[in-house]
């Protein structure tokens, strides 16, 4: 890692007896998610550095899992900080810190920081959080809106620290048509942050007519052991062997709770005679063991009948009609279940509600005793069999106590598919005792439903990767209908595995608001060419609380160009409501970028303003990318623009090597510099690199022109030692400790018509742009065209 290199070289410094004691680091942990880690600013110094691993120490001075430089103090600290990380009690951060005062780098090394407080992130009192009334595995949760439970699917097999894979026969009280294995990777697979369930037929696996003979679920059965849940014999049941081997994982004895929010993303299966497990079941039977008396809570539970879709959720007090529906909440007709959809349950202490993609669609309440579970009356009176348990609890009873989280894919059974809305009638009956070969022999052969070998049931969610579109930009990887219901451009896939996840790119133009990465902005008719006139805004929103930046590409910006005197009077880029400036801009600027700071979850306004009288072919086309906190490519604090190569060439804004047509303020030939520019180019250091070498580029010798008059030097003393000035007071570069030809030189600052090649060792690599309101002088100038390139450390 480069810090490596760059801290033993400036330890060299210290050990020539250099003192300073770096401040010790504050550590501040959020009680929901992030950190926060800070030194006092002190005059001289003019950066911090954190580096730090989680729960592992640091291998010597190594970059750790947290590397960042900060390089501007903001409210008298320096600071660095995560907003993503949930860091728990008893958690531990092995960091070492590193300073730069007064030109010489310090480290505080081996720190140790053992989370044992927490703040709020509404509240500066450590140790003080709203609780909740959450409990998790039977212990209260420290404050509200904590993240309690997350999975993404990250891995390829389940994690076995969450979840708990079924491994039995379907039993009571629904007796689904198949088996449940945690060893068939063709049932469940986990691929692109997804967990996809797509039952085979029991035939296929097991062998051929082995529906028809013994089977013995084995050891490692997870029914009850010497039941019909974990063997099956062949000629003691009419019924043949469950013909469809599914899957189904729990979170049982992993992870219970009771109070919260849940979210799930899913897309659910489309056919008939299938349905999806999305549940919450108790992990205690004190209400009762059979026909679902201790509860259970559906989050999202669908039917298709060939024609139409019903979408439902709710509770479920007992296996058998009326109880089964009566707390179920139903929505029937066409809406589309043929994509991702976010599912929530929202449970609290006084209601349930349910909704999808935000509507809610179903809430359960209960105001009075009269309205408890336990008084419930049906059918002339009728109670719940096992009232008289209920009563030993609350008036939410059975569903006052912790419950674990089940997913699965169950086909058939006795109780899902019982009413007369199918406009085919159901193959199999309840009391058959038949009822699996019935279906069998009625399923077997039909292809059509089979759909290409069985409809699949998706939980899960793509990660929001950059991807590749088909035409070559940059898009997100993001689920279809996600894409087009946000206004979004289906662009290829970005996916082998399923044509959901597509590569959406997102194009706005003047007046629009977007809150999407990769958003594509250009002038009305583009790429025809825009003639002038009035304002053309648009505004990004950041899309999560954890996005710090934007990184805007023009990849064509054509504007008019600033007057001789270098202001933008004429046409405008104007970028505002970030916490770091940018400058006005206007000119020809494609292939630049800028790098604006959020403030917070303020947005961002990009408006370009032109007018009418002046006749120009404007065109622009940007590309804005939205950085979050934990990127790598985040530019550092106070980095206007942030290059990440090794060598390359940095240009001023609206630079070109023809001049200006337009004449300053005294009448001759106008500057190609915009006025009032100030502002930080930055460099990432590359590993092993321990200085940078800035010279002007070969092939143009107006490539450093910033002050005097181009036109009164003679071209072939143009980027020679001859024309670079020392009195730089108005238009300058500046170079930290900058040397020629290995000699120190008693500036930092650089302008004049020439610029000889200049090394600087210092870090961060920042090169500093000034250009003042004054251009009386300065006579068509360009700006400067740089080229850099790092060295390497030398061999000690």
């Amino acid at each position: 890692m480069f810090k490596i290199l760059s801290v033993l070289f400036l330890h060299y410094l210290l050990a020539s007896g250099q003192a300073y004691d770096v401040p010790k680091a504050k550590i501040d942990v959020n009680c929901s998610k992030g950190f926060q880690v800070s030194i006092p600013h002190a005059d001289g110094i003019t950066l911090f550095a954190f580096h730090a691993k989680l729960n592992e120490e640091m291998d010597g001075l190594e970059g750790g899992t947290w590397s960042r430089d900060i390089v501007k103090p903001k409210n008298g600290s320096w600071t660095f900080t995560d907003r993503i990380t949930k860091l728990k009690l008893g958690d531990t951060l092995y960091y070492w810190t590193y300073v730069i005062y007064q030109g010489l780098g310090y480290r505080e090394d081996d720190g140790v920081y053992v989370v044992n407080r927490c703040i709020n992130s509404n509240t500066t009192v450590p140790g003080r959080c709203e609780a909740p009334f959450t409990k998790v595995n039977g212990s209260s949760v420290t404050c509200r809106n904590e993240l309690l439970f997350e999975e993404n699917f990250d891995d390829q097999v389940l994690d076995s620290n969450k979840w708990k894979l079924e491994e039995r026969r379907a039993n009571q009280p629904d007796y689904e048509f198949c088996l449940y294995k945690n060893d068939e990777s063709e049932v469940l697979r986990l691929h692109d942050g997804m967990a996809t369930i797509k039952p085979k037929k029991t035939d296929s696996i097991l062998g051929a007519n082995s529906i028809r003979k013994n089977f013995d679920v084995g050891p490692n059965c997870t029914g009850e052991l010497g039941s019909v849940e974990c063997h099956y014999e062949y000629g003691r049941s009419p019924d043949i062997l469950e013909p469809y081997i599914s899957a189904q994982f729990s979170t049982k004895k992993k992870f219970t709770f009771q109070y919260g929010r849940v979210e799930i993303r899913a897309k659910l299966p489309n056919a008939k005679w299938v349905f999806p497990q999305i549940w919450l079941e108790p992990t205690s039977f004190r209400y009762g063991h059979k026909d679902y008396q201790s509860g259970q809570i559906r989050l999202a539970d669908n039917r298709f009948n060939g024609h139409k879709h019903r979408l439902q959720a709710g509770v479920i007090l007992n296996a058998k009609e009326p109880w089964r529906s009566l707390k179920m909440c139903k929505i029937e007709g066409n809406q589309s279940i043929d994509d991702f959809h976010l599912y929530v349950l929202m449970w609290t202490p006084n209601y349930m509600a349910f909704s999808k993609d935000g509507d809610e669609y179903c809430r359960i309440e209960i105001q009075d005793d009269d309205q408890a579970f336990q008084n419930l009356r049906v059918n002339n009176g009728k109670r719940l069999p096992n009232r008289e348990l209920l009563t030993m609890g609350t008036k939410w009873a059975p569903f006052d106590q912790e419950f674990y989280i089940t997913l699965g894919y169950g086909i058939g059974g006795n109780n899902d598919f019982n009413d007369n809305t199918w406009y085919e009638g159901r193959p199999w009956t309840e009391s058959d005792p038949r009822a699996k070969n019935v279906f069998w022999n009625y399923m077997r052969d039909r292809d059509e439903w089979l759909n290409n070998g069985f409809p699949f049931y998706t939980i899960g969610r793509f990660r929001n990767d950059n991807c590749v579109a088909s035409n070559n930009q940059q898009g997100t990887c993001m689920v279809r209908g996600e894409c087009t219901d946000n206004g979004g451009i289906l662009a290829g896939s970005c996916s082998t595995i399923t044509n959901q996840a597509v590569c959406c790119i997102y194009v706005r133009t003047c007046g629009a608001t977007t809150l999407y990465n990769n958003t594509y902005f250009y002038n009305a008719g583009y790429p025809g060419t825009y003639s002038g006139g009035g304002k053309c805004t648009i505004v990004v929103q950041p899309c999560d609380s954890n996005i710090c930046q934007l990184r805007i590409d023009f990849l064509s910006l054509s504007l008019a160009p600033p007057n001789g005197d270098g202001f933008c009077l004429t046409d405008s880029l104007q970028i505002m409501g970030g916490s770091s400036r940018v400058p006005s801009i206007c000119g020809e600027n494609s292939g630049q970028h800028v790098y604006v700071d959020f403030n917070g979850e303020t947005p961002i306004t990009i408006a370009i303003a032109s007018s009418v009288s002046y006749t120009f072919n404007r065109q622009w086309h940007f590309q804005i990318a939205q950085l979050s906190c934990a990127s790598a490519t985040l530019a550092p604090s106070g980095c206007l623009q942030y290059y990440t190569q090794d060598t390359g060439t940095v240009q001023s804004f609206n630079y070109m090597s023809a001049g200006n047509s337009l004449p300053n303020a005294i009448g001759v030939p106008g500057t190609r510099q915009i006025a009032n520019h100030r502002y930080g180019i930055c460099i990432r250091m590359a590993a092993n690199m321990c200085s940078i070498t800035w010279s002007q580029v070969d092939s143009d010798n107006y490539s450093f022109t910033l002050t005097n008059d181009v036109g009164a030097v003679d071209p072939a003393l143009l980027a020679t030692a001859a024309v670079q000035s020392q009195d730089c007071n108005t238009d300058f570069i500046v170079i930290p400790n900058p040397q020629q030809n290995g000699e120190n030189l008693p500036s930092d600052r650089f302008c004049g018509l020439g610029l000889v090649a200049t090394t600087t060792a210092t870090k961060p690599f920042v090169l500093y742009v000034n250009n003042d309101d004054n251009e009386d002088l300065d006579i068509s100038n360009r700006g400067f065209y740089l080229a850099y390139a790092q060295n390497a450390c030398p061999i000690v």
